[in-house]
């Protein structure tokens, strides 16, 4: 009988996606390793995603999507045997630039990253007010909310008949 060492995984998960966006958060979706590369006890298997703004500003953070034995739950911290695949970063800035990249991991080491997926949050921007009155012009009034800097807009649209 040949017995092999365990070693840390040699590939990393594949196609890392944007699932959901809003201002604040981003939800990721990856295709988890397949057992056959977990390189060692599949208790042991978690998955690292890296998170950092795509302008340089700010720290880079990691953020661990562990494995266990616990039945499967969507979400940050939480996975069952390598087989978690998706999870949500919170607490992002708004309208910002984002590269992201997974890598997993066991109890021997980490594998390789994964290609970096760059995408952003969403913006803020409400409409809250439209009036329309008799002298065919039709006044609008916004309140926008860009990156935390609230303005407000107005501004008058005349209607034209020939």
């Amino acid at each position: 009988m040949i017995q092999t060492l365990q070693s840390a995984p040699d590939t990393h998960p594949n196609n890392l996606t944007l699932v959901t966006a809003t201002q604040t958060s981003l939800t990721l979706r990856w295709a988890p390793l397949p057992v056959s590369e977990y390189n060692g006890s599949p208790e042991t298997v978690g998955y690292r995603v890296c998170v950092r703004r795509a302008d340089g500003r700010g720290e880079e953070r990691l953020e661990v999507v562990a494995g266990g034995e616990a039945p499967e739950v969507r979400g940050q911290g939480s996975g069952v045997s390598g087989q978690q695949s998706e999870t949500m970063l919170e607490g992002l800035a708004e309208w910002t630039e984002y590269q992201l990249k997974i890598q997993a991991f066991n109890s021997i080491g980490a594998g390789p990253w994964s290609t970096t997926l760059t995408t952003h949050t969403k913006e803020s921007g409400t409409l809250t007010h439209t009036h329309t009155n008799t002298l065919r012009h039709t006044y609008i009034h916004m309140s926008v909310t860009l990156a935390g800097a609230s303005e407000e807009l107005s501004f008058l649209l005349e209607t034209l008949s020939f």
